[in-house]
């Protein structure tokens, strides 16, 4: 289904430290979403184009080069070769993957890709720590939008070439974005950021937080996608807590059933944090 034609060496290594861990060398330039996904494509400064990369709200990340796919996952083990393994839907198998700077990498080959497409949930499990679970929800999807954004060079549907942006400080105040349809992410009431008004930055170093829900009502968690899109993540009762990985510097919100958000927009700090939705 997907072409995951084996990496030669020097294009693996090359796709790897160009593609997810996003030097300085290269800017990221939004592609588009598909299914919760950001999709970016990676432009060198003198506007060449190395390929295109996509992360979910659960820091699960996906490259694509014309050459093959790479899965990327945080992790804190420490920089190098790690063995592992690799589990989707029960099915495991052994993996080796190569860290660097908070980042677990595998390329994906012999039917690898397609299982994940048709798959619902990954375990990764990296060197010595414990395997966490990944949603593969929009996977599939997914990869079709990184294969398109391979063919077109980086360049959006009916939009121009696609040019490196000048970095934004933070917070990442954007222009407002288009009004979408009514929905619960789309109901934005009292203590909530205007429609479009934030986007989480393209992340790098990997975070954790952890959300308890100190309200006297149930609320869900959303991610604010990198083109202001916001995504439902979790949701929790009162007393309830959950830990999520993510990177520094995104944004999330803890709104309830009326559209209310508790404790306004939330930033993750470096490292692990803890957050109490009032």
């Amino acid at each position: 289904m997907f072409d995951c034609r084996p990496l030669p060496l020097a294009a693996m290594l090359l796709s790897l430290l160009t593609g997810l861990a996003g030097p300085a060398a290269a800017e990221r330039v939004s592609y588009g979403t598909v299914r919760g996904w950001a999709v970016n494509a990676n432009i060198d400064a003198d506007g060449t184009f190395r390929n295109c990369v996509a992360n979910n709200s659960d820091s699960m990340v996906l490259l694509y080069d014309g050459l093959g796919f790479t899965l990327g996952v945080p992790t804190r083990q420490p920089d190098g070769e790690r063995g592992g393994s690799l589990s989707v839907d029960g099915a495991n198998r052994s993996a080796l993957w190569v860290v660097n700077n908070g980042q677990a990498r595998l390329p994906l080959g012999d039917g690898l890709a397609d299982e994940l497409a048709e798959g619902s949930a990954l375990f990764a499990k990296v060197g010595s720590a414990t395997a966490d679970r990944y949603s593969l929800d929009g996977t599939a999807a997914t990869f079709e939008k990184l294969q398109e954004c391979v063919e077109r060079r980086g360049r959006a549907r009916g939009g121009a070439a696609a040019v490196p942006a000048a970095p934004a400080p933070a917070p990442a105040v954007v222009p407002m974005a288009p009004e979408p349809a009514e929905s619960d992410a789309a109901r934005l009431g009292r203590g909530c950021p205007a429609w479009g008004q934030f986007r989480s930055p393209p992340g790098n170093a990997a975070a954790e937080v952890i959300f308890r829900n100190d309200a006297e009502q149930a609320v869900s968690i959303y991610w604010i996608a990198e083109d202001g899109e916001i995504i439902e993540r979790e949701a929790l009762l009162p007393d309830e807590e959950v830990a999520l990985q993510t990177f520094a510097g995104q944004y999330f919100l803890a709104k309830d059933a009326e559209g209310t958000c508790h404790g306004g927009v939330i930033q993750v700090a470096p490292g692990q944090s803890s957050f109490v939705i009032p």
